[in-house]
Parts: C-alpha cells; sequence; structure tokens
C-alpha cells in the first residue's frame, strides 16, 4: 500500500462458545485511529485509518477471547 488505509469490519461471534476480551484488541502501529466498539447482540465492530500504511506483514488487529464451552466450535463471521 503506498498512500493511506482505512477499514470496517464487524466480528460476530455465538457468546455462549467464546467471548470477546473487552480491551485485549491491539491495532496496528500505523493507525492513527483505531477503534473496537460492541455492536449489538454478539458482534464487535471494528474501524481504522492510517494517512500512511506500508507494513503488511503485521496483522491489522489482533484480540482474544475467551472460550465459554470447549464441547462446541468457535465460528467467527466477519464482514467487511
Amino acid at each position: 500500500v503506498s498512500g493511506g488505509l482505512a477499514f470496517t469490519a464487524e466480528l460476530e461471534f455465538d457468546s455462549s462458545v467464546a467471548t470477546f476480551d473487552i480491551g485485549s484488541d491491539t491495532e496496528h502501529s500505523a493507525f492513527d485511529l483505531f477503534l473496537a466498539n460492541p455492536g449489538t447482540g454478539d458482534i464487535i465492530n471494528f474501524a481504522g485509518a492510517a494517512t500512511v500504511f506500508s507494513d503488511m506483514s503485521q496483522p491489522l488487529v489482533t484480540f482474544t477471547m475467551t472460550v465459554q464451552d470447549a464441547a462446541q466450535p468457535i465460528e467467527l463471521t466477519i464482514k467487511t
């Protein structure tokens, strides 16, 4: 990427299986603005913007989740 970057994403999950650890999110160091906010139901909304972005080798965001029911598969849906 030779200029800036902006992204929005919605992470959806079943909170009876796993929960998002609020405050665990870490954004890419290039972001001038980054937000991670709970949405409606089992959704976390992410948004980030960088005026200069060149290091695509690092993740845009990392986060942790806590398993609530280890007997069930964890399914994540990401919408951009």
